[in-house]
């Protein structure tokens, strides 16, 4: 599209909806971007992350707050609910069963 990035054509959009040049604006930009690359912040995500996919993500988020839940005392039910999974789903991260689970 007429040799022009996406990123470029939102840069343009920013500084002109700022009131900025563009020469200010693209200068902000690079001081932001080199402070995010010295903070580790596009670092790259490991393969064993990468090959989990988004369905890994949702699973890691899952097991997560199902063990954070549990140390609150939440029965399956409840944190299954919670996380809108169901209570094997839950279960497969369980490390005790719940009495209250059955009703």
């Amino acid at each position: 599209m007429l040799g022009v990035t996406p990123c470029q054509v939102l840069l343009a959009v920013e500084a002109r909806l700022a009131g900025q040049p563009l020469e200010v604006r693209l200068a902000n930009h690079a001081k932001l971007f080199r402070k995010h690359v010295a903070a580790g912040i596009y670092e790259p995500t490991p393969e064993a992350e990468t090959s989990r996919g988004i369905r890994g993500l949702r699973a890691n988020y899952v097991r997560d707050e199902d063990l954070r839940l549990q140390a609150l005392g939440l029965s399956n039910a409840q944190i299954a609910k919670e996380l809108d999974v169901t209570i094997r789903t839950v279960q497969r991260y369980c490390a005790k069963p719940s009495v209250s689970d059955e009703t």
